[in-house]
């Protein structure tokens, strides 16, 4: 299944609507050759009804993104700061596989404060507002380096961090990390 992150919504009507549960397209999926108003109708059911939630959000989620870049820099900053438990917990807590239950962390709302202070942090520390450290700059760059972030960068990852801490905060609900 891979690593996936979310935030569920909190809509009064979060209930699935009829019909979007998978095998509700079941006749055509049995069928080995469709006609083109069949395969139309299939299309349309997967994009438009297909685990949709009365509310209108898909799966009943506010949002959802990969968090393998957020791991990843979780990871560089453990590296860097391996000797000062106090900095980035909860970063680190997200990247360290032990921490996860049956594959499953939720980050209950304190948590998600901090970590949105973390990821403010660290975004003065990447932009030069404040001063990282230079021996904790360089582990961390080395980190980054042998494990290079694959969507859009660093500042790409910390913004999807961020709107994850804003959608819990709205919403009330934990950010929740599968892995």
């Amino acid at each position: 299944m891979g690593s996936w992150c979310e935030v569920k919504c909190d809509c009064p009507d979060r209930e699935p609507l009829p019909g979007s549960d998978w095998f509700s397209d079941d006749p055509l999926r049995q069928r080995k050759h469709l006609t083109i108003q069949q395969r139309r109708a299939r299309q349309d059911w997967y994009d438009n009804v297909r685990s949709m939630y009365k509310c209108g959000h898909r799966n009943g989620l506010l949002l959802e993104c990969w968090p393998g870049d957020l791991f990843k820099i979780g990871s560089a900053l453990d590296a860097a700061y391996r000797e000062r438990p106090e900095y980035f917990e909860v970063f680190r807590r997200i990247s360290d596989s032990r921490n996860y239950e049956d594959e499953y962390l939720a980050l209950a709302q304190d948590d998600v404060a901090l970590w949105q202070l973390e990821i403010e942090q660290l975004g003065r520390y990447l932009s030069g507002e404040e001063y990282m450290g230079f021996h904790e700059w360089e582990v961390f760059e080395r980190a980054l380096g042998e494990r290079p972030l694959l969507y859009g960068g660093i500042q790409k990852a910390l913004e999807d961090g961020l709107k994850l801490c804003e959608a819990s905060a709205k919403t009330g609900n934990p950010v929740e990390f599968l892995r």
